[in-house]
């Protein structure tokens, strides 16, 4: 009998531990997030865009985008996403810049707040829903706006298949710690505010994909 075992390779999309992962044929799709601390001008705006281009980023999430309003931003190669306050201040706001060819993969778009937002995108073998998030900081958290942030998440979560690629990034606003911390997921009890890095790296331990080689060539639909 031939033998159909499939041998594991070394990606250069590896795990941080080095284990081995499946390669699968076809592009990347390069998925990032970042706290940019607002790209209210267009100065920051044009630094965003240009730094998303330079490391070949498809899909950026951004924290404390500090645009007002809710929109859809086009520009001569991305499109921005972005969800913020009516504020005169435009404090917070989330969004996310995809490369412009992804444009008709664009399911939904739901601004749920100036700190939870949600784009979904059309995908081979699941689709993608990316939320993006910007937590309250420590001061923050003790006026009691921590917790309708997760709650908003959660609800954002609840609308999804569990069987999609559902994917949260952002700026959590957590400490990092070498002890070890118990976290829960969004269905219990919150994320604990310090995240152990032990506990990091046994999460991605666990994975046998990154999620840039999840996908293939043809995985977002145009």
């Amino acid at each position: 009998m031939a033998n159909t075992t499939q041998k594991m390779a070394l990606s250069p999309r590896q795990t941080f531990n080095g284990q081995r992962v499946r390669r699968i044929p076809g592009c990347a799709v390069k998925i990032a997030t970042w706290n940019v601390r607002s790209m209210y001008t267009c100065e920051k705006y044009t630094n965003v865009i240009q730094e998303m281009q330079r490391l070949n980023i498809d899909v950026l999430g951004i924290s404390d985008s500090r645009l007002k309003g809710t929109d859809v931003k086009e520009s001569d190669d991305t499109i921005t996403y972005y969800s913020g306050s009516d504020d005169e201040q435009h404090m917070y706001g989330v969004a996310v810049i995809i490369k412009k060819h992804l444009k008709n993969s664009v399911l939904n778009f739901v601004p749920a707040s100036d700190r939870v937002m949600l784009l979904q995108l059309k995908a081979k073998p699941a689709n993608i829903n990316i939320i993006q998030v910007y937590a309250p900081t420590g001061a923050k958290s003790q006026d009691g706006s921590i917790n309708p942030f997760y709650n908003e998440i959660r609800q954002v979560l609840h609308q999804l298949k569990a069987h999609e690629c559902n994917i949260v990034i952002g700026d959590f606003n957590a400490k990092m710690t070498l002890r070890r911390v118990p976290l829960h997921n969004f269905r219990g009890n919150r994320f604990r505010r310090s995240i152990s890095i032990s506990y990091l790296y046994d999460i991605y331990g666990m994975l046998n994909f990154s999620l840039s080689s999840l996908f293939s060539s043809n995985c977002l639909q145009k």
